[in-house]
């Protein structure tokens, strides 16, 4: 049967007491390291001030698209014209193809229709010009007489005094005819205008000696 051991009186408790220090001691040593990492990640964690500032200034200094209005364009509405009343197209040029006229036919303007019919003759050129909203309604008849040599007046007066007689309801072709030939000469500029009425359409009468203009009728 072994003996027992012979251990120092007091040496178990001593072991005891010694083992109890050192899981103490290691306790403390682990507690200060989590410690240690715990504020490492802290650190880590919190967003740097100056990140923050930068983030803000460039947020702020980001243009604000805003979006401006336009205009749409309006279409051009043509103004309400006053026809010559009774007076077509068709009349026109049959008076001035009879007169050895040249005609063209109708051209579409941006607004309005317009004629034209030509006679050219030795230092003579006649140009008539009428416009209108249809071949129906006819507003304005421009004739011209150029004369490119010595400017006679007779001729002139004979020429515009013809398209003075137009066919219109209420025309009165024989107080127009006499009114441009009596009229014609007594006009001396360019600037100096006559004007008269004749069945409720207007005339106007200018124009310098080599170009003699006669306007019946009216455009707005």
């Amino acid at each position: 049967m072994p003996r027992p051991e012979n251990r120092p009186p007091g040496s178990a408790r001593s072991g005891g007491c010694l083992q109890k220090s050192l899981a103490i001691i290691g306790g403390l040593i682990l507690l200060g390291m989590c410690s240690r990492l715990l504020d490492r990640n802290g650190d880590n964690a919190t967003p740097r001030p100056t990140a923050v500032v930068r983030a803000v200034d460039t947020a702020t200094l980001e243009p604000t698209a805003t979006r401006v209005p336009t205009e749409t364009p309006q279409p051009t509405v043509a103004p309400r014209q006053t026809p010559i009343p009774g007076l077509t197209a068709a009349d026109l040029k049959l008076n001035l193809r009879d007169r050895q006229f040249e005609c063209t036919d109708a051209h579409v303007g941006e607004l309005l229709l317009d004629w034209s019919c030509e006679l050219e003759a030795r230092d003579l050129r006649v140009t008539v010009l009428y416009y209108g909203e249809s071949p129906m309604s006819i507003c304005l008849v421009e004739g011209t007489v150029l004369q490119f040599g010595d400017p006679d007046d007779d001729l002139a007066a004979s020429v515009l005094g013809f398209l003075a007689t137009l066919p219109y309801d209420g025309a009165e072709p024989d107080r127009a005819r006499a009114w441009v030939e009596e009229t014609l000469p007594t006009i001396k500029a360019g600037g100096d205008v006559r004007t008269a009425t004749f069945g409720g359409v207007p005339f106007q009468l200018y124009g310098p000696p080599t170009a003699r203009i006669l306007e019946i009728g009216t455009l707005r």
